[in-house]
């Protein structure tokens, strides 16, 4: 009789087991579409944008913002910074800092952290122009002193 007692709940916890492995099994199908929804959007994200993966398009960017950056490459015209924008800005060698300035390696070198101002922006060509001089956002760089 002890034998029966203990056989028939050894099957009823089974069937419990049974029932909650089984409504696991159910959830997670429901969920799945879920998790390989948002699985797929934060590849699309990583494939899109190396740099960030919630990137700014063009269109997000404003005239005057104000972002941190870094100095990803300099050429005698100027240094490309990494800010989270979809594509680098370039700062023009006229508005790395107040003054004239002749050595774009002498202000700025690659890895450096900076603050960047939104100057302009060409939807078309994909070309972001940014300045490190806050007063710099007008029109033309200029070099004076």
């Amino acid at each position: 009789m002890a034998t029966a007692a203990a056989n028939s709940r050894k099957q009823g916890s089974g069937r419990r087991l049974l029932c909650i492995s089984l409504l696991a099994v159910v959830a997670l199908q429901a969920l799945s579409p879920v998790f390989v929804s948002l699985a797929v959007q934060t590849a699309r994200r990583r494939s899109s944008s190396r740099s960030s993966l919630l990137a700014m398009s063009l269109d997000e960017l404003e005239v005057g913002q104000k972002y941190k950056g870094t100095v990803a490459s300099t050429r005698s015209y100027g240094a490309f910074v990494n800010f989270g924008a979809v594509r680098q800005g370039m700062v023009h060698i006229s508005c790395l800092k107040d003054g004239f300035v002749d050595d774009v390696s002498a202000v700025v070198q690659i890895g450096d952290e900076v603050d960047v101002w939104v100057k302009s922006v060409d939807t078309v060509s994909g070309k972001i122009e940014l300045t490190m001089v806050e007063g710099k956002l007008g029109g033309g760089g200029g070099g004076g002193g």
